[in-house]
């Protein structure tokens, strides 16, 4: 006992844990996914991704090979096994079964010999020829649309390519992998010809009964896993290799002519860009150097107006906004009456630190870049900037601006003037609320609309059911279509509940073509003509620094308003087909917006106008949309500019500071 009781720690870990057995059926002649082999071993892609499954969960898989997919369905509807393993996923006769994630894919081909790839390299027709397919196929409903009259079905793909090879056909129509392997195998790749590579796609997964949900959680977490570990990449290597041969000289003629092409479409670019740049370099040169002058004649007047110390005292002193001086040690050495309310202290606090002062402290930790920096001092022009501090119901906002003072030496002092903006800023987005709800009203009506097509859908299937629900075809297009139709309408719900929340005060780096696709989901509903069209070109590597909400209402103020205005075109001209183009780009350090519609237009009267809070030329409009972009814009340092031509179009370009050259990077870097 006393010998058990010390070896027993050591004999646990040898206890094998509890392993479950699951009997996986598979149709033998589907090569290389799941076949058995001239030895008798069952080989294949799947059988390996089904052998790392268990080995991953501790399973003991009963592998039971079957001459047809159909035997295969027979045994799990008959409980003779757990699993079927890389069955057909459009296959109707599984209606009533759970497919798991799809385990491979590939696409229906068209194989024929090589003499006859040359007669059928211009042919669509293939009336005059014979084809084998496989009995159950999605090649049945494409042979209609090739022609194909005369054809031989075979009970699975080896039956298929063994016809073919044989002579039984002029042609075959079968899984591209399969034939591919299969004539690698049998060394006949450099004698046949895969004359059309996708003619419909076909994927496989596993399939299991609806009431074995346990198995089917399992099997499909494990795909999951598998993909994860990238070890389905190397399965999916070992057995499958890319070797297409299309013969199509014309499309390889079409494609070398578009190549060049875009070959010189490039050179001509970047000669553009590069003689662009160089201009653009000189003026960037000029304008620094005029900077860097006014701000010497800043500092040299800053000096003088700093040599009378009692009339900068007094203008200090007696301003509204809280104005605190400190040097590069961030000692306090000035900080008037207003200071003092803000940071919440009644005596002077010159000479502590001024990072322990409230309200200023917080602003200053949340400065990204190195105020001290006289890089930063040349480069960087002072404006003012919002900042929130606080949460819940003590947020608040304030406005700072920071001058420096410096000497031969560089910087040598910073005042930071700091306003309490709250009341100010709650009233923008009282403003900004109202323009919202405007827009959330056109938005909903569109959707409201919209979504009553699926609803209908969905209805006319589900009465289908009831007269006509044993009819395989209605439980496939049932099975096919509902779930598309339901997660329709989801996302149509989604975009409008993203759309309507709350905003959030903060900047952050944006993509400026993912925010505007997030627009047009919504905007797309409500076009209320099929006159009007979108044309799209977007940049995806363009990103900026702001606040993604106010953007996004911006850009939604401004598509809507071009909408409206080309509807209203339509209606005197309804034959008309207008066009609205959005287009995203940049430059070296530049960000462009350009939103061109072919509506109404404005004059220039509206034009000098249309930016003013409420002015508006709608009869139900608030005349705040493109004042609340104006103001979004001037935080943002941004540029509004808007070109229009009665009844000929109208063009808004908004322009932004590149995300990289943004002020919140360090500039010494």
């Amino acid at each position: 006992m006393l010998l058990f009781m010390y070896l027993s720690p050591f004999l646990v870990p040898l206890v094998d844990a509890e392993t479950e057995t699951i009997r996986v059926a598979f149709n033998s002649n589907v090569i290389p996914y799941h076949f058995v082999d001239k030895d008798g071993n069952f080989q294949g892609m799947h059988i390996d991704m089904m052998n790392w499954i268990a080995s991953q969960k501790n399973l003991q898989i009963v592998y039971v090979p079957y001459g047809t997919n159909s035997e295969c369905l027979n045994a799990l509807n008959n409980s003779a096994v757990d699993v079927i393993l890389g069955h057909k996923t459009n296959d109707s006769a599984a209606a009533k079964l759970q497919y798991t994630s799809e385990l491979s894919s590939s696409s229906l081909c068209l194989i024929v010999s090589n003499e006859l790839a040359v007669t059928l390299r211009d042919v669509t027709n293939y009336r005059s020829y014979s084809a084998v397919i496989e009995y159950g196929s999605a090649a049945n409903s494409y042979m209609g649309k090739m022609g194909i009259q005369r054809y031989l079905a075979q009970g699975n793909q080896l039956s298929v390519f063994e016809s073919l090879i044989s002579g039984q056909a002029d042609m075959a129509l079968a899984v591209y992998d399969c034939s591919n392997y299969l004539l690698r195998e049998a060394g006949l790749k450099d004698e046949y010809t895969i004359l059309r590579r996708y003619i419909s796609p076909v994927s496989y997964a596993m399939l299991v009964r609806q009431s074995d949900m346990d198995i089917f959680n399992m099997l499909d977490s494990s795909l999951a896993e598998m993909r994860a570990s990238g070890n389905y990449e190397s399965i999916y290597r070992q057995w499958l290799v890319e070797d297409e041969r299309i013969i199509d000289p014309k499309l390889m003629q079409k494609i070398t002519i578009i190549a060049i092409g875009i070959a010189c479409g490039i050179a001509i670019i970047i000669l553009f860009s590069f003689i662009t740049n160089s201009m653009l370099k000189r003026k960037v040169a000029e304008k620094t150097r005029e900077l860097y002058n006014a701000n010497v004649e800043l500092d040299r007047r800053m000096i003088q107006i700093q040599s009378d110390s009692r009339i900068r005292y007094g203008m200090i002193e007696y301003a509204p906004s809280g104005m605190v001086s400190f040097d590069t040690d961030y000692r306090i050495t000035l900080m008037n009456y207003a200071a003092l309310q803000l940071g919440g202290v009644r005596d002077s606090c010159v000479g502590s630190d001024v990072r322990t002062l409230a309200v200023f402290g917080d602003i200053i930790k949340n400065i990204k870049y190195d105020i001290f920096s006289l890089k930063s001092y040349v480069e960087k022009v002072s404006h003012p900037v919002t900042m929130e501090l606080g949460d819940g119901e003590k947020k608040k906002s304030y406005r700072y601006n920071i001058y420096r003072s410096r000497d031969e030496s560089g910087i040598n002092s910073v005042l930071l003037n700091v306003e309490d903006v709250t009341g100010e800023e709650r009233e923008k987005q009282e403003l900004f609320d109202l323009e919202k709800n405007r827009s959330l009203t056109h938005l909903v009506a569109g959707i409201a609309h919209e979504i009553r097509n699926p609803l209908m859908a969905i209805r006319t299937a589900a009465s289908l059911i009831k007269t006509q629900g044993n009819d395989p075809e209605v439980q496939e297009a049932f099975v096919r279509f509902i779930p598309n139709e339901v997660d329709r309408i989801n996302q149509l719900v989604q975009g409008l509940i993203n759309y309507a929340r709350p905003v959030k005060g903060e900047s952050e780096k944006v993509n400026l073509a993912t925010v505007i696709r997030e627009c047009l989901y919504l905007i797309n509903v409500t076009a209320k003509h099929d006159n009007t069209h979108f044309e799209i070109d977007l940049d995806d590597s363009v990103e900026i620094y702001v606040n993604r909400d106010r953007i996004k209402q911006s850009l939604i103020n401004i598509i809507i308003n071009s909408i409206e205005s080309m509807e209203k075109k339509i209606k005197n001209e309804p034959d008309k087909l207008l066009l609205m183009t959005i287009s995203v780009h940049n430059d070296t350090k530049f960000a462009w917006v350009c939103i061109h519609d072919e509506g109404e237009g404005m004059s220039e009267s509206d034009i000098k106008r249309c930016t003013e809070p409420f002015y508006t030329t709608k009869t139900a409009g608030t005349g705040l949309g493109l004042a609340l972009v104006q103001q979004f814009m001037a935080e943002n340092d941004g540029i509004l500019e808007i070109r229009s031509k009665v009844g000929c179009y109208t063009e808004i370009m908004l322009k932004f500071e590149r995300c990289d050259t943004d002020e919140t990077q360090d500039t010494d870097n």
